[in-house]
């Protein structure tokens, strides 16, 4: 977009982008002008054909002639190139770049310029589609202004003109998959080479190699046979559901996955029912003792001494409170010899 018209650097810039595409088998893009890049109609009649913001300015003089034929040639160039082209809007009709008033100018770079840079407005003017409609056939009134001779670049003037910009646009689009719209054969990548499986050597055989056998289909995997466990648990689930079945004798279907948790439970109560019954059944089976049978009491077990009483509150001790050893000096409690040094010029805690 920024290049400008020279054909060395124009040539470096197309070379170096499929060089920067090729080793991944990308296909390159190419663009002319987009909508902040002065359009090409006006950028190719200046002396500078570049683009740089810090030089856009008021007045600059422009060959809109000479600019039409450079951007033909240019569209013709890139619909011609490998990779994948971008066509901005206005660009197949050969518009120029358009002058804005300045009360009517939107672009913020305007402003931020101190009023130097015209802005981006004059590539983004409404296109023009029919010469005789109002506002050139875009319909309402258009947010940015339209240029007096707006009309004479519209679309129905140049649809049946066979030298116009737009004729020349379609010809080349048509005529574009009749050359490739991928990577040049001297750009493209490299394929790695296959590498074949290494055989091993086997003698008495022609050609001395052996091939791999074929590795079997797997199988799927079959059902593990029911360990103790789980025949235990199965029968145990299955007895429970017998047991709290109102007739024990009806076959009962195997419980859900959904029935786990109440199985469980009814047959904690099941067991627990039994194991009471069975108790109660062994406490009325056991013989009674001796002396129960001959109506002479149980012998009571033997009491333990009490603990005398404490005395009351305000009342003296029935004996006295032995003293209390007295406490090891200060300078004996410690072993480093500073803390002794100076524990033994402290005065000694009175004894209680």
């Amino acid at each position: 977009m920024t290049c400008p018209w020279d054909a060395a650097r124009l040539r470096t810039s197309i070379e170096d982008t499929l060089a920067e595409h090729a080793p991944i088998g990308a296909p390159a893009t190419w663009v002319l002008c987009n909508h902040d890049i002065t359009r090409t109609v006006t950028r190719y009649g200046r002396a500078d054909t570049g683009f740089d913001f810090a030089a856009k300015a008021f007045g600059t003089p422009t060959d809109l002639a000479l600019g039409t034929r450079r951007a033909r040639a240019a569209a013709l160039l890139s619909l011609a190139l490998p990779g994948a082209v971008y066509v901005y809007q206005g660009e197949e009709l050969g518009l120029p770049e358009a002058d804005i008033p300045l009360d009517r100018i939107e672009d913020p770079m305007h402003a931020r310029s101190g009023g130097v840079d015209p802005g981006r407005d004059g590539c983004r003017v409404p296109l023009p589609w029919t010469a005789d409609a109002p506002h050139a056939g875009f319909g309402g009134e258009p947010w940015l202004p339209q240029p007096a001779g707006w009309a004479s670049y519209a679309a129905d003037r140049q649809e049946g003109d066979p030298g116009s910009t737009l004729a020349l646009y379609r010809e080349a689009i048509r005529l574009r998959p009749a050359f490739g719209d991928g990577p040049s054969p001297g750009c493209a990548p490299r394929r790695r080479p296959r590498l074949r499986p290494r055989r091993r050597p086997v003698p008495g055989q022609p050609g001395g190699h052996a091939r791999r056998p074929p590795r079997p289909h797997r199988t799927p995997p079959r059902e593990r046979p029911a360990g103790p466990r789980r025949a235990a648990a199965e029968g145990h689930r299955g007895l429970a559901a017998r047991l709290s079945h109102p007739h024990p004798l009806v076959p009962v279907p195997p419980p859900r996955r959904d029935q786990h948790m109440s199985t469980s439970v009814r047959s904690m109560s099941v067991i627990g029912t039994v194991v009471a019954v069975a108790a109660g059944t062994l406490v009325a089976l056991a013989p009674a003792p001796a002396h129960a049978a001959a109506g002479a009491a149980l012998p009571s077990p033997p009491s333990r001494p009490r603990r005398p009483p404490a005395p009351a509150r305000g009342s003296a001790p029935t004996t006295p409170r032995a003293p209390s050893p007295p406490r090891p000096p200060a300078a004996r409690r410690y072993a480093s010899p500073r803390v002794s040094a100076w524990s033994s010029r402290c005065p000694a805690r009175p004894t209680r």
